[in-house]
């Protein structure tokens, strides 16, 4: 449901993991943090993805003397992932017309109850907004 499983084992290969080229006299280790930024406003986006990937060569290591730490040589790369969502939401049951004939003088007493609820692959269902359109015909005889 809307593309919530961006971990790299499940994207095409160009977007996945980092690829080392060139590693003879290196050893590539590789780790990431995601900063998940669920239903942006005013987008067709469900969510973005932030991901902080840090790459480090442990062999490529020196001595810090301010530190007096072993240290390693390490990059950093920002990658973002949007996940959009091009299936509109569903109403759940049927959409039936409601006609009510008031034949008597009571109708401003006469209520009618109109419950329908909509699902999206996207959004959850507390931040689904519905909307109502009223269409009253008054017919005189």
């Amino acid at each position: 449901a809307c593309g919530k499983n961006v971990d790299p084992k499940n994207l095409n290969e160009a977007n996945a993991y980092p690829r080392f080229i060139n590693v003879e006299c290196s050893l590539p280790g590789h780790n990431y943090k995601d900063d998940i930024f669920n239903y942006i406003l005013d987008s067709s986006l469900c969510f973005k993805v932030l991901r902080r990937w840090t790459v480090i060569d442990w062999c490529n290591g020196y001595y810090d003397s301010l530190t007096m730490q072993q240290k390693f040589a390490t990059w950093e790369h920002l990658q973002i992932i949007k996940v959009a969502n091009k299936n509109p939401p569903k109403i759940q049951e049927d959409c039936d017309t409601i006609i009510r004939c008031l034949n008597d003088n009571n109708c401003f007493s006469t209520r009618i109850k109109i419950t329908h609820s909509a699902g999206d692959d996207c959004t959850p269902d507390d931040l689904i907004a519905v909307e109502w359109i009223r269409v009253v015909h008054k017919y005189f005889l």
